[in-house]
């Protein structure tokens, strides 16, 4: 602005010119540096000032004037003879202080395109359908999980429940083949560990593979058989932070790649965009112009932010959701209260 260079004529030598960069020429005093930085104080911009020894003052002694405008925008860069020193008063008054000019400008760069905290507005505003569903208990069986899923708009596969051959019979001609048969135990489990899941399972085979399932549980989940990228979606309460909500690439390579991203909830769609930027999982949606559909898996996301608050959830894995042109589907849940 003009009348800051007004302003800094008047404290300049006659060979200085009040431009950016601004120099103090060599036989800068500290009273010189003081009067420089007083007048430009208030500028919004951050001011990087080269803390140099000079004829007639120490970087010691510059990096002193400068901590007087610590909160004023300043940034630090010792050069010279007494440049330790000058780094720790710059440290000890909580000024950001650098070796070499590019750090500090790349620092700075980075520090300009951090977002601005946001704050986290946690009112529960649970569905009455799910508070019903999940009343007093610790953990929900697979289908009741389903069910939640449901309840809160989070598509899953079509799917039912047999206990006998012909019910599963029954149930996977209404989904159409093929279809994923697994195990559906009283407890969430690891159904692969148990070689409790079969995929790809055709009409001839349902009847053979409840037989096969029903030795582990006698209940057995029949699914729609889907394509598409396997995602991994999560949530918990932290101690420290409250509820947080994850996300990766799902299935095996969850714990394989560990690329998950952390969102405290609940989260924004803006946020969740981010999210699926920094754990790579856009990148794979994208690859192939497959046409797969990446807001779906936002909203999705999104939903099980505020579910995870409204029901004060524990713990919850969606492990894995296959998104594919069609949306995001959730086809394993796992989820724990209390």
């Amino acid at each position: 602005p003009n009348y800051v260079k007004d302003e800094l004529r008047r404290v300049l030598p006659p060979t200085s010119v009040p431009a950016n960069p601004l120099d103090l020429t060599g036989d800068a005093t500290r009273e010189r540096y003081n009067a420089a930085l007083k007048v430009v104080q208030d500028v919004n911009a951050t001011k990087v000032v080269v803390v140099e020894s000079l004829p007639f003052i120490s970087s010691a002694e510059v990096a002193r004037s400068v901590s007087n405008f610590k909160g004023k925008g300043v940034v630090g860069v010792v050069m010279g003879m007494d440049e330790e020193l000058a780094m720790r008063v710059l440290e000890s008054a909580g000024v950001p202080g650098f070796y070499f000019p590019e750090d500090a400008v790349r620092a700075i760069s980075l520090a300009s395109l951090r977002p601005s905290p946001r704050r986290k507005i946690r009112t529960k505003q649970p569905i009455e359908a799910a508070l019903e569903l999940v009343k007093g208990k610790t953990s929900l069986r697979d289908f009741e999980a389903l069910r939640l899923m449901e309840i809160y708009g989070i598509r899953t596969p079509k799917w039912g429940i047999a206990e006998s051959e012909e019910e599963a019979v029954r149930v996977a001609d209404q989904i159409g083949y093929p279809v994923v048969m697994k195990i559906s135990p009283e407890e969430p489990v690891h159904k692969t560990e148990l070689k409790g899941v079969a995929l790809n399972v055709t009409k001839e085979q349902v009847a053979e593979t409840y037989r096969r399932l029903s030795q582990i549980t006698k209940r057995v989940l029949v699914q729609e058989q889907l394509t598409g990228l396997e995602i991994f979606i999560g949530g918990m309460r932290d101690p420290t932070f409250g509820h947080v909500v994850l996300i990766g690439p799902g299935g095996i390579y969850v714990d394989v790649l560990k690329m998950v991203s952390y969102g405290i909830a609940p989260i924004y769609e803006d946020e969740a965009y981010d999210m699926l930027k920094e754990s790579k999982v856009l990148d794979m949606l994208k690859a192939r112009r497959r046409g797969y559909d990446e807001h779906s898996l936002i909203r999705t996301l999104v939903t099980v932010s505020r579910m995870i608050v409204d029901l004060d959830v524990k713990e919850l894995d969606l492990n894995p959701v296959f998104v594919n042109e069609r949306g995001a589907f959730a086809a394993d849940v796992r989820i724990t209260f209390g």
